[in-house]
């Protein structure tokens, strides 16, 4: 910390809005326990392009550590656009 000019410089507790704090580190802990009970990143992820047409195929194996049944959610949107459009949960 320091003062130059009258002005003060640096973090200071005063400032701190502890409520804003809580709910920060709550979402945090929210999406580091939903992360934690994914199953992982699919593997061998490839594009299948057998056919001369607009239809994406995609094919992965399932991580080595996941156990029963592994559903992934595909999303997409057009170029132009900030949010996704469509969603479909495919499985392997």
């Amino acid at each position: 910390m320091r003062t130059e000019n009258g002005k003060q410089y640096g973090d200071l507790l005063k400032f701190d809005d502890f409520n804003y704090i809580a709910r920060t580190a709550r979402l945090n802990i929210a999406v580091l326990a939903t992360l934690a009970k994914s199953p992982g990143a699919p593997q061998q992820v490839r594009v299948t392009t057998s056919n001369l047409d607009n239809d994406t195929i995609l094919k992965w194996d399932p991580p080595a550590s996941a156990t029963g049944e592994v559903t992934y959610q595909i999303v997409w949107r057009e170029t132009a656009m900030n949010d996704w459009q469509r969603m479909v949960d495919a499985s392997k």
